[in-house]
């Protein structure tokens, strides 16, 4: 058998997976014999019964056909295959109504015959496509085509007995039901009733009956090859054009995070920068105005301090104690104003109840004439932010 399996593999021409089926259309109830065969590493395996495929699975791989039985007629004439004219052999046939098979030996021709519309009903009715079908022997007239490449031709195939004569096939007649305990075929331990399905197959990946195969068989394995890279190009773009997406969205979430903590840091530093560079001038306009007017201490300020600073509660956080503050802001050219004897204080708590208790114990101090809650507010954090003008 490995000779024969090497031959069929260095025949082999592309296609390494296949549906091959055999219907008998003599049976009462003529289900489909037969699966998926598969050749790898110069063996022909069977992978799977055709039992165990749902509808949609067979309009992914290729089908070979071989029906035999009622309705399949078969002719052995004495002549070659480029000779034969058809209407000589059987008369007044319409050759556009028939599936017609050629099948060659060393002593003549086998001329095989059936109807288009019974092959077309027969497949309708086990749900399977003409369109897929790849190849269509009739009857057993396909074991013909090993006979170069193995000398242990089966007796029985299918329901058909089979004569040879120089290992060429002589006759064939309907057998009897005994020779369905036989199991082996070229060796291989196979049950009956898929041998047809598997004569089919080795002839199919042999490829040598290609020069005689109907055209329409031809043209449906190129569909089917067609079909094929098209849907692998279109899984593979599709793979592709995901990848690059995903890749894309991926790159600019990290730039866009990358990119916004940037521009929040360069916000936050430009406007401590901006904040900065406002209070060093006010600081230098105030230096500058005092060191003018030699009033560069003030005596008072730190007593004033150090009452307010001993009445603040705990709760209470102090951030700006400014003596005689700006009336408004520094501009060019416009005289400098100062609030005159007057204290501004800046800080935080937690409520405005807090705020007022302290401004109450602030107005029992001996040098403060007036004490004014400017205002009270919440920030983003919920703390409260206040303001008081303490006039002395």
């Amino acid at each position: 058998m490995s000779k024969l399996f090497n031959k069929i593999a260095t025949g082999f021409s592309g296609l390494n997976k296949l549906i091959s089926v055999s219907i008998n259309l003599s049976d009462e109830i003529s289900e489909p014999e037969g699966g998926c065969f598969v050749l790898s590493k110069g063996e022909v395996n069977f992978d799977s019964d055709i039992k165990s495929f749902k509808k949609e699975d067979l309009t992914k791989v290729p089908i070979v056909l071989t029906i035999e039985g009622k309705g399949v007629l078969h002719k052995f004439v004495e002549t070659s295959i480029d000779r034969i004219k058809l209407r000589n052999v059987i008369p007044n046939i319409k050759e556009e109504d028939f599936y017609i098979n050629c099948t060659p030996n060393e002593n003549g021709t086998w001329v095989s015959i059936v109807r288009k519309d019974l092959v077309s009903k027969v497949l309708e009715d086990k749900n399977l496509s003409i369109n897929n079908v790849i190849d269509l022997h009739l009857g057993p007239t396909g074991i013909q085509w090993l006979s170069e490449i193995s000398e242990d031709l089966p007796s029985f195939i299918g329901a058909s007995e089979l004569i040879y004569r120089n290992n060429q096939l002589e006759s064939i007649r309907k057998s009897s039901s005994g020779h369905l305990k036989n199991r082996l075929i070229f060796g291989v331990d196979l049950e009956f009733n898929k041998h047809l399905a598997f004569v089919g197959a080795l002839v199919s990946f042999l490829h040598k009956n290609s020069i005689h195969k109907n055209e329409f068989w031809t043209k449906n394995a190129l569909n089917l090859k067609d079909k094929k890279v098209f849907q692998n190009t279109v899984k593979l773009t599709l793979g592709i054009l995901l990848f690059v997406f995903m890749g894309n969205m991926v790159f600019n979430q990290v730039l866009n995070g990358s990119y916004n903590e940037k521009v929040a840091l360069a916000l936050k530093h430009t406007d401590l920068l901006n904040q900065a560079s406002a209070l060093q001038n006010e600081e230098q306009l105030k230096k500058e105005f005092i060191q003018k007017l030699g009033l560069e201490v003030n005596p008072q300020f730190a007593f004033f301090s150090d009452e307010i600073g001993a009445t603040v509660p705990q709760s209470i956080q102090l951030n700006r104690l400014v003596l005689n503050p700006l009336k408004k802001s520094i501009r060019k050219e416009k005289l400098i104003e100062f609030e005159k004897e007057v204290i501004e204080i800046s800080g935080f708590c937690k409520s405005s109840q807090i705020c007022n208790e302290w401004v109450q114990k602030l107005r029992t101090l001996k040098w403060v004439k007036k004490i004014e809650l400017v205002e009270f507010k919440f920030n983003k954090d919920n703390i409260g932010e206040f303001t008081v003008e303490v006039s002395y």
